[in-house]
């Protein structure tokens, strides 16, 4: 008999490009979750569709819809019906918004969750599998988690009464439960690959936000889909195909399961995978007209002008000069915050790649500037804590071979995090990139005084720096004083309308150097 072929079309982190619009530049791209209809379309045979996660947060026109409070059907939900999509996955960033606008997204949906060690109130959230019987009585386990590590970032209000399991604890026990009762198990990880697969070696620093090798290697499942990374990866380990989709509707993964008659049932014999890009296929009109009433009405809000700026221009043109030059929007944003916060320092971190503010700002720069809605945290540390922040943001810079400065390799492999580099106000400070990693800022002071372990500090930064993200975790557990639930992008308006007459400037600090100067 003829073996039996099932594709999985998979993606995941389209972070809320659902069409190739593109509301930063008022234009069009070559990404767009629309163009998938096209290849849906076109595709014959039987096929299963899948989307790994965060999908809710990215994009203008969701967080319009948001602040509806909300109205209507979710644009998401409404898009993943008319593809026609299976099942999803829950991502880290789905959380950004809150219970309501999560139920919201997820009660829409036709497609099915599958998430499993998500617990509210100790009772599971979501599906942890599902299996699903073919016409021909072959039978498929598909079993969800997500990384564990979504607390280390989260606002506290929204997982409220949440707990995450262990993904790799959770995945293994169910595949073991499962084992016996379907012909394959695939799993939907939204977690990364923590080990680069030909070698083992460990990729990053070991933490517990990506365990994809891991599952691959021991939880006993035969195809794993994984995301949050924003690569794009087809490999093997052991022999099990793994799999990871790069971000923003670009790509996706297009999986072939093959299965072989034994006995009277049926053999997982192997899978197929090849990575396609979106941009080859046409944006399917219907779908885009979904969204278009609403897409409309978010260019009218996004072209509201706020003011015009005065000084040094605020537009970003390239991600690492931006921090190794002291780009004045950190200047902006650490005066924002002080200015909301009355604390005494502040520190400000921006998304990897942004257009920063023309000198008429308009909402539109804004909300492609600061993307991710963190809230403002105040908290009380001493100068011990401070001195470590200031050595861990020092780490995103390493010496080249000509002793001129780079970005440190740590910091764009697996994933790009320029993110993960801030700009400290309120404190001068001095780094000696030729110096060994924990011993390079120098010359930290406050006020003119040198800064002591002893010296108490309240200092303004957003929720997920606060909670330790990109291992801040000196943060952790600092005394926490407030919390101000402005976004980002809501503080920096609020601060631009109160002072119309800001000049734009480069910070002095920090000084950044291959080679300590005297006091």
């Amino acid at each position: 008999m003829e073996p039996y072929r099932i594709r999985i079309v998979y993606t995941t982190d389209i972070h809320g490009q659902l069409t190739p619009y593109n509301f930063a530049i008022r234009g069009r791209t070559s990404k767009g979750l629309s163009r998938l209809k096209t290849f849906l379309d076109q595709l014959e045979g039987d096929r299963i569709t899948i989307d790994g996660g965060d999908i809710l947060q990215g994009s203008p026109l969701i967080d319009l819809w948001i602040s509806k409070n909300p109205r209507g059907i979710c644009p998401v939900s409404a898009i993943l019906n008319h593809l026609g999509y299976d099942y999803v996955n829950i991502g880290n960033h789905e959380y950004n918004y809150g219970r309501e606008i999560l139920e919201a997204y997820t009660s829409a949906l036709e497609a099915k969750v599958i998430c499993g060690n998500v617990y509210r109130n100790n009772v599971p959230d979501y599906p942890g599998y599902i299996v699903r019987t073919l016409p021909n009585g072959i039978r498929i386990g598909f079993v969800g988690a997500i990384t564990q590590a979504v607390p280390g970032w989260e606002k506290p209000a929204n997982i409220k009464g949440v707990t995450f399991e262990d993904a790799f604890v959770y995945l293994k026990r169910t595949v073991a439960e499962l084992r016996d009762r379907v012909d394959c198990i695939v799993i939907l990880y939204h977690g990364g690959i923590e080990k680069d697969i030909p070698t083992g070696l460990p990729i990053g620093p070991k933490t517990s936000e990506n365990e994809g090798y891991k599952i691959a290697k021991h939880a006993g499942a035969d195809v794993i889909l994984t995301g949050h990374q924003h690569r794009n990866i087809i490999d093997r380990i052991d022999g099990k195909c793994i799999i990871q989709v790069t971000d923003q509707a670009s790509a996706f993964a297009l999986l072939e399961l093959t299965f072989e008659r034994e006995g009277s049932g049926w053999r997982f014999a192997g899978c197929d995978a090849e990575m396609r890009s979106l941009d080859i296929y046409a944006s399917d009109v219907a779908t885009e007209a979904l969204v278009a009433d609403l897409a409309a009405e978010t260019d009218v809000v996004l072209d509201r002008v706020l003011m015009r700026l005065r000084g040094e221009g605020l537009v970003v043109t390239d991600a690492f000069s931006a921090r190794r030059d002291n780009h004045p929007i950190f200047k902006l944003m650490n005066d924002a915050q002080l200015w909301r916060s009355g604390a005494m320092l502040s520190s400000a971190s921006l998304p990897n790649e942004v257009p920063g503010l023309k000198s008429q700002v308009t909402m539109r720069d804004v909300a492609a500037t600061f993307i991710y809605p963190n809230s403002l945290l105040i908290l009380e540390i001493d100068g011990r804590r401070l001195k470590a922040a200031l050595e861990k943001t020092a780490e995103y810079f390493a010496l080249g071979p000509d002793r001129t400065i780079i970005i440190n390799p740590s910091h764009f492999r697996p994933k790009i995090e320029h993110y993960n580099y801030d700009v400290f106000a309120g404190v001068a400070y001095t780094i000696d990139v030729s110096k060994p990693q924990g011993s390079r800022v120098s010359n930290i002071r406050y006020k003119r005084r040198s800064v002591k372990d002893d010296d108490v500090f309240t200092i303004a930064l957003n929720n997920y720096r606060a909670g330790g993200g990109g291992q801040y975790e000196m943060f952790k557990d600092a005394k926490f004083l407030k919390e101000i639930t402005s976004t980002t992008a809501d503080i920096v308006v609020e601060y631009l309308v109160a002072h119309r007459d800001y000049q734009s400037r480069k910070t002095k600090y920090p000084i950044i150097v291959t080679s300590a100067p005297r006091d």
